[in-house]
């Protein structure tokens, strides 16, 4: 993953938006990024 970011102007792929955060446990979804946390109660999801 690169570390320094930077922007260029040009529309990332759906293979580079993936392959940029799917070591981190994100994945592409329908054009999304997402997630899942897990957590011990509603009121601890809420602060997340």
């Amino acid at each position: 993953m690169n570390e320094n970011p930077r922007d260029d102007g040009r529309e990332l792929s759906r293979q580079e938006i993936s392959g940029a955060v799917s070591e981190l446990g994100w994945r592409q979804l329908l054009g999304t990024v997402r997630t899942c946390v897990p957590v011990g109660s509603l009121a601890q999801a809420a602060d997340i």
